[in-house]
């Protein structure tokens, strides 16, 4: 399978979510385990934000992100 975009700005793309149902032995624990790894891939952006927030503060991090 291709590399396409599941997810823009935030909202699961139905088209792809389709495909991959109609591709898996189990569609209901194919979706489970996708919707899992997205809650981890989250957790982890929040996280690594909170650290970087706390270590270097807000200005820094700003600059970093946006120069």
């Amino acid at each position: 399978m291709p590399f396409v975009k599941h997810f823009q700005r935030g909202r699961g793309e139905s088209e792809i979510t389709a495909i991959i149902k109609a591709n898996v032995r189990v569609p209901e624990r194919a979706m489970g385990d996708m919707r899992a790894q997205l809650a981890s891939i989250r957790t982890g952006e929040r996280r690594r934000s909170a650290y970087l927030l706390k270590r270097y503060g807000n200005q820094v991090v700003q600059r970093a992100a946006f120069s």
